[in-house]
């Protein structure tokens, strides 16, 4: 997971929401989302969905640009992917 802080003061986080399957030490790796908060953590927005499917969406790196995020992650564990999204206030 990451997190950034925007220009107006809201919080960005980038994480897998999943949890371990009993007896693993990793959960999944699917989906990648986004969720935002405006009191400085104390509550989240509803999840942005990045990217899903079978495989593996890991290691999320994440930077602000006034509203914009830049967002890149191993995807499938073959490259890595980059995507732009544009914060609403």
């Amino acid at each position: 997971m990451d997190l950034v802080k925007l220009e107006n003061g809201m919080l960005a986080l980038v994480f897998n929401p999943t949890r371990p399957e009993p007896g693993k030490k990793k959960g999944p790796r699917t989906p990648l989302v986004i969720r935002i908060s405006k009191d400085n953590g104390l509550t989240w927005g509803s999840e942005l969905l990045l990217d899903e499917g079978e495989k593996q969406y890991s290691y999320p790196a994440i930077i602000a640009n006034g509203l914009e995020l830049y967002i890149t992650y191993t995807w499938k564990r073959e490259r890595i992917a980059f995507q732009k999204v544009i914060i609403k206030d």
